[in-house]
């Protein structure tokens, strides 16, 4: 008496697996009924049975999850390295193995039944081939085959680059932004999602030539070409091109002058204060106020905690050090800046405004706000001076100006301001002495009367 085993009949001498596919799989499937032939022996039937079976019911499981309502944020554009990936996954999940030299006669046995399996299910074409392969399967077939990887392509790049290095950070959206801006001229020029190795030196000169005629200013050139070419060298690295260089690499650009800021007229100065109280803006003024007498950068202010405002000093000052919420330009950055009688009146109400709360400026220590901060001042500066050089960061401009016309020290006026001393000694001294001598400089630089200058 035979072996009886599920969906298996003897037809004709031959053992065959014959299996109805369940109704609601049939449009996907494209078929009504399996039949995979097992062999003419029982002994060769049971070997074949074990691996045709578990696929049979691996496609029906991967059918209906592809029926199901797919999650928020699944993930869309899949390439073709990504579907291979995805292949070896699933073989992996089956017990075999990735590398062709690592596979045994059994399993490459497995593997070819398996095959058969898969393009039993789709009509051969004049040509040799298959007709209306999904691309999930073309990779899955290519992977049991032990086919080549695919070469990578644009979109990939981008994939492992957002993935590794922009997902997750402080300035992710951002960032992810800048990206999309520099790469959408390039998808006009090479295609939406060439081979990386297709993308040559002369797209790169393509892409400078298209900001040009899309009137982008050098500066925004420049800033906008960073990514990309930090984009293709990660994926040099990670894909092992060995290139070593991107096609965006030394590329020409047009030259440019940054415009000199400078220091504020002492009326926009006035009618920026002014305003801010008006309109009660009562934290842009402290700001205002803070930056203007101490000549610190904005972030540098709008990122102080309560704890940095040290009133019960024989100097008072604030500390300017970097914490989570919002780091330095510089190590030479980190500094005390001493308060005088109206500074530090200003400092007080700013802590009353805290109420308590850790920041000083609660909606802008945080990351990017700074530049929240920044863009709201300069704002006000536009309704009184129309000139660029006209900015916020102009208030620092313009204590150095009053510092220099009061022969202020270069080794007081860089404490002040977070510079780095070029002799050895310059700086150093007891955190008392240097607090005074600060704010006898500041007071001495805030004497002077501006129209003079």
């Amino acid at each position: 008496m035979g072996v009886v085993v599920k969906y298996v009949q003897q037809v004709g001498g031959r053992y065959v697996y014959r299996r109805a596919v369940p109704e609601r799989l049939r449009d996907v499937f494209g078929k009504r009924e399996i039949k995979i032939p097992l062999g003419t022996s029982q002994a060769e039937m049971m070997r074949k049975y074990g691996p045709v079976h578990a696929e049979t019911e691996k496609r029906f499981t991967l059918i209906r999850e592809s029926l199901a309502p797919a999650p928020q944020g699944s993930p869309v554009g899949a390439t073709d390295l990504d579907r291979f990936n995805q292949a070896i996954e699933r073989i992996q999940s089956m017990g075999w193995s990735t590398e062709l030299e690592r596979a045994d006669e059994t399993e490459r046995e497995h593997r070819q039944i398996t095959r058969e399996l898969e393009l039993e299910k789709y009509r051969p074409n004049k040509h040799g081939g298959y007709e209306g392969v999904p691309p999930e399967e073309v990779a899955f077939i290519r992977a049991l085959t032990f086919d080549e990887i695919p070469e990578p392509t644009l979109l990939d790049a981008k994939k492992i680059y957002v993935k590794d290095k922009i997902a997750g950070t402080a300035r992710e959206r951002q960032n992810l932004l800048r990206l999309e801006r520099a790469l959408k001229p390039l998808v006009d020029i090479v295609g939406k999602d060439p081979l990386l190795k297709q993308i040559t030196r002369k797209d790169g000169k393509k892409w400078v030539e298209a900001m040009v005629r899309a009137g982008k200013s050098p500066a925004n050139i420049e800033r906008t070409l960073k990514p990309l070419q930090a984009m293709f060298k990660y994926a040099d690295l990670e894909f092992a091109l060995g290139g070593g260089t991107s096609p965006f690499d030394k590329l020409d650009l047009p030259k440019h002058r940054p415009a000199k800021r400078e220091a504020l007229p002492p009326n926009v100065v006035q009618s920026v204060r002014e305003h801010l109280d008006v309109k009660g803006m009562h934290d842009l003024k402290h700001i205002w106020l803070l930056m203007e007498w101490s000549g610190a950068r904005i972030g540098e202010v709008s990122g102080l905690l309560i704890k940095h405002v040290v009133l019960d000093h024989e100097v008072p000052h604030i500390v300017i050090e970097p914490h989570d919420k919002r780091p330095l330009k510089t190590m030479t950055s980190q500094r005390k800046v001493p308060l005088d009688s109206f500074a530090l009146g200003v400092a007080r109400d700013a802590l009353n405004a805290a109420n308590g709360k850790e920041e000083l400026f609660g909606r802008f220590c945080k990351p990017r706000g700074g530049d929240n901060a920044s863009q709201h001042l300069n704002k006000v500066i536009r309704l009184f001076t129309d000139d660029p050089r006209h900015v916020n960061h102009s208030l620092r401009h313009g204590l150095k100006d009053l510092m220099r016309y009061a022969q202020v020290p270069d080794a007081i006026q860089n404490m002040i301001l977070g510079h780095t001393n070029k002799a050895v000694g310059d700086g150093y001294g007891s955190e008392r002495r240097n607090l005074r001598l600060m704010r006898d400089a500041l007071l001495k630089a805030h004497s002077i009367e501006t129209d003079s200058l």
